[in-house]
């Protein structure tokens, strides 16, 4: 019994650690263009952090938890896409003069 008392009493740690990843890895999203270049991928991260703090405010830890994964997975994806778009749009460096 005290075992899943243990358990229980994890539950917001481990759904806040993942809401605080899920943050960080918009902001690096954000920082690599997705709020231009990756758009929808940027915007349901934004949201399903959203909903993920909001099921956290309810104490409901493990939606928290599964929304803020979905969050981070979004960020990821948004920044992956950001950088892939600005890597192309990059001009091709000229070799210098001889």
């Amino acid at each position: 019994m005290a075992a899943v008392g243990l358990l229980l009493g994890c539950a917001p740690i481990v759904s806040g650690v993942q809401v605080v990843k899920a943050n960080i890895a918009i902001s690096a999203a954000e920082t690599a263009g997705a709020k231009t270049n990756a758009i929808y991928e940027y915007t349901a991260a934004l949201e399903y952090l959203k909903k993920a703090r909001e099921e956290a405010g309810y104490s409901d830890y493990s939606a928290s938890r599964i929304y803020a994964d979905k969050a981070l997975d979004y960020a990821l994806r948004a920044r992956d896409k950001a950088e892939a778009v600005s890597s192309v749009d990059q001009p091709v460096a000229l070799p210098p003069p001889q």
